[in-house]
């Protein structure tokens, strides 16, 4: 109606009306624009939010995964220390050589569960969170796991040649009784499970494993990098406090 007005004003030559249809039709094309835009702003809020959430949720499942992990670290440090220790007096087990052989199978774990960070990398993608404290909260946490990922998952030379060297028969009777998964994300190393291998000779193996070559700096090397993971993962848990604090700060903020 108004363009059909704005023609008819431009084919007689009514300037006056011509401006104040124009006027109109540009008032009316702004405003459908400014419109729009605020709707697509409120709908990429709400997005947001639902991201901000799904994060909360990534955090806490990692953080409940983190503790774990800084004990299956520690237990693995504790486990290598005391092979170490009876590797550097260069003489054969004479007495808890079945306990050597369970702290030598320990000191071969590795963590395999990757951590959870799907959510966190497509909010990158978009440019999300916006807040600066939100953001930098997040990253703290986050920023561990890629170094700790390449120094940890990835499977040792130690752990190689010390599983090899284990017969089949004791492997299987380790496996059985001082290993336990206790969910696709959760392991535990059993400390406790010497009288269960009774079945094992363990002298002889451990005679093996001491007389591997490079087996001892090769257990160094392990355990050495688990220590530092041990210490870092025990760090990034202190961030967790930070970053959940950061976004239910934000999302109450933004309600």
């Amino acid at each position: 109606m108004i363009l059909r007005r704005l023609a008819d004003a431009i084919r007689t030559q009514n300037w006056f009306t011509v401006i104040i249809e124009f006027t109109l039709v540009v008032a009316g094309v702004l405003v459908a624009l400014q419109f729009d835009n605020w709707n697509e702003g409120r709908k990429f809020d709400a997005m947001e939010r639902d991201y901000l959430m799904q994060l909360r949720d990534e955090i806490l499942a990692n953080e409940t995964q983190i503790k774990s992990r800084i004990q299956y670290t520690a237990d693995i440090v504790t486990a290598g220390n005391r092979a170490l220790a009876f590797l550097q007096k260069d003489r054969p087990c004479k007495e808890d050589c079945t306990q050597l052989l369970v702290d030598f199978f320990h000191a071969t774990q590795v963590w395999g569960i990757s951590s959870h960070t799907s959510v966190y990398t497509e909010m990158k993608r978009l440019g999300l969170p916006r807040s600066s404290p939100v953001k930098k909260a997040v990253n703290g946490f986050y920023g561990v796991f890629e170094g700790l990922s390449v120094s940890i998952e990835n499977l040792p030379e130690y752990r190689r040649q010390a599983r090899n060297a284990i017969p089949v028969a004791a492997i299987d009777l380790l496996w059985l009784h001082c290993h336990v998964t206790v969910s696709s994300e959760f392991e535990t190393l059993i400390q406790d499970c010497v009288p269960e291998l009774d079945a094992i000779n363990a002298a002889p193996i451990i005679e093996m494993l001491r007389n591997l070559p490079g087996l001892h700096s090769n257990l160094n090397g392990w355990i050495g990098q688990n220590a530092f993971a041990h210490r870092n993962y025990a760090a990034q848990s202190k961030t967790f406090a930070v970053a959940i604090a950061a976004i239910d700060a934000e999302l109450e903020r933004t309600q």
